[in-house]
């Protein structure tokens, strides 16, 4: 029975007692070695510790375990881009977006890698699709911005994204600060 293990994992998680949660991953996993969730604990729990190879074995026994689960391959995206490989990053969320074409958030991490990659015109669209999904999701607004002045020094449709940010959340001194500099930059012109 996993259950209880699987409980102290993410209760230990949570506190990050990190070395403990893996320790009870371990207990849910000899209970039940086909259990993706423990995997995907223990994953997460070895991101705490900054091991990324460990967490990218664990997330990838998740995957084997259960491919189709979107949440675990924008897990594993997230590992990819916490060490720096923006291309696999971009293949993790790809995936998740295409297992789950309404996750708003694997959309907007899509987006994220591809930018990092210099790929502006398709983050823009996956930007453009998160947005779509979830209007009131500000991220993909800053996202979508910033890659506006990036790749197609579109500052004026930057300025009505960073907007709608700001209307989203007034309190992101993010988008203020980008809009800001967009201003500026737009005046030294």
């Amino acid at each position: 029975m996993p259950e209880p293990w699987m409980g102290r994992g993410e209760i230990y998680s949570v506190e990050g007692r990190f070395d403990e949660s893996i320790a009870a991953y371990d207990g849910a996993i000899q209970a039940a070695s086909n259990e993706s969730e423990a995997w995907a604990g223990k994953a997460l729990a070895y991101q705490g510790l900054n091991n990324y190879s460990a967490s990218l074995i664990m997330i990838d026994k998740a995957i084997e375990i259960d491919g189709g689960n979107a949440r675990y391959w924008s897990s594993k995206g997230l590992i990819y881009k916490k060490i720096g490989n923006d291309s696999e990053s971009a293949a993790a969320f790809n995936r998740a977006a295409q297992i789950d074409p309404d996750c708003a958030s694997c959309w907007n991490h899509l987006g994220l890698a591809l930018y990092r990659l210099g790929n502006y015109t398709d983050a823009l669209d996956a930007f453009e699709r998160a947005i779509e999904i979830d209007p009131d999701y500000l991220d993909p607004w800053n996202n979508k911005g910033i890659a506006l002045v990036k790749g197609f020094a579109d500052l004026e449709e930057a300025i009505r994204c960073f907007d709608q940010a700001i209307m989203i959340d007034p309190d992101r001194m993010q988008a203020y600060v980008n809009k800001a500099n967009i201003l500026y930059l737009r005046i030294a012109l």
